[in-house]
């Protein structure tokens, strides 16, 4: 044996982060949706936990950056986004505990 893991064992290993993942996520985006008031977005959220997260984010993400991507992303649910997080990590954690080989 060369020392280095099989596919196999790779893909189940990267099957079993990508779950956990997962379920961190998930388990975030519901201590969020208890924790946190009702109705409150994400930008809302990160303001309670650290006051100065919201300007140093403005600074160093640049003006088509901040409209484009982070300022849209702010005004959703605070829930949202571990949520979506999650779904992704699941999804990964499906496709690559499925063991189908791709065609060459």
């Amino acid at each position: 044996m060369n020392g280095r893991a099989s596919p196999r064992h790779r893909r189940d290993r990267t099957a079993r982060i990508a779950g956990i993942a997962s379920a961190l996520c998930f388990g975030l985006s519901a201590v969020i949706s208890l924790l946190a008031p009702e109705g409150i977005d994400l930008g809302q959220w990160l303001l309670m936990l650290d006051p100065s997260l919201h300007a140093w984010l403005q600074r160093h993400a640049g003006g088509a950056l901040w409209t484009g991507l982070i300022g849209p992303i702010l005004v959703r649910p605070a829930w949202l986004l571990p949520a979506m997080a999650g779904a992704l990590a699941a999804t990964l954690a499906w496709t690559v505990s499925s063991g189908r080989r791709a065609r060459r």
